[in-house]
């Protein structure tokens, strides 16, 4: 009896290590840039109203604290605007500007907007990473929240990110990473069985979105050839924040 008491906690030790265990690399799979049609913009919607994603932006927002956001705020890849409407609530002296490049996608985020009384606070406006609808040096900050790993040339994107930033403006990117933490792909393959809607399994999704992630070394790299010089990668089990700013 008393040998098997303490085998106990070592047999418990080891499942949570090989649960913790860094997953096996994979080659990156690009993933498509845009949601287009009703059925898989509704589908998004609606995935990301689940408490899980409700998480993820919070772990976003905490990280926006750290660097005093002011004046005007973009969201690239804002998809149907729960970001926005979040920085919104928080950040009530900010000019909040969603760009994202499904049409579609835009009209839902303004209903979402419209719905939760802040339709006059925050304005969405088509456009991409690649080529965002603003002069050169007229925005303060941008943010971008599980998005990069859409980007067809992350490199052109960070290069149009700072052309628009005003000097010293800042960037905040947040994304799943390639090679997670086993429990965590685990439990976003629990989520594409059991929880993500059926138009979003069809294109592989949230999976594909994962495979279609960088690993930190591959955002250390992308970040050494853009024209940030300064600029901080902080990771976590599952993701990984990037934080720039456009030199004076």
């Amino acid at each position: 009896m008393k040998r098997k008491l303490l085998s106990f906690p070592v047999i418990i030790g080891a499942i949570l290590g090989f649960l913790g265990m860094p997953r096996v690399k994979s080659a990156r799979q690009p993933s498509r840039e845009g949601i287009e049609g009703q059925r898989l913009v509704e589908a998004y919607d609606q995935v990301a109203r689940l408490p899980q994603l409700q998480a993820l932006r919070q772990l976003v927002l905490r990280e926006l604290e750290h660097f005093g956001p002011m004046g005007t705020l973009v969201d690239v890849g804002s998809g149907p605007g729960h970001l926005l409407m979040d920085i919104a609530r928080a950040h009530p002296n900010l000019k909040l500007i969603g760009v994202e490049p499904s049409a579609d996608m835009v009209e839902l985020a303004r209903r979402n907007a419209e719905r939760e009384g802040l339709g006059e606070r925050i304005e969405f406006r088509a456009g991409d990473a690649h080529n965002l609808p603003f002069e050169d040096e007229s925005v303060d900050f941008v943010v971008s929240s599980l998005s990069l790993h859409h980007w067809s040339a992350p490199n052109a994107g960070l290069q149009e990110i700072h052309r628009v930033l005003k000097p010293g403006g800042q960037l905040l990117i947040f994304d799943t990473r390639r090679d997670p933490r086993r429990i965590f792909y685990w439990g976003v393959l629990f989520a594409r069985q059991f929880v993500v809607p059926g138009p979003l399994r069809e294109i592989e999704e949230p999976t594909g979105s994962i495979l279609a992630s960088y690993t930190p070394m591959e955002v250390s790299s992308m970040l050494e050839e853009s024209p940030f010089h300064v600029r901080r990668i902080r990771s976590g089990p599952g993701w990984i924040f990037i934080w720039a700013r456009k030199d004076w």
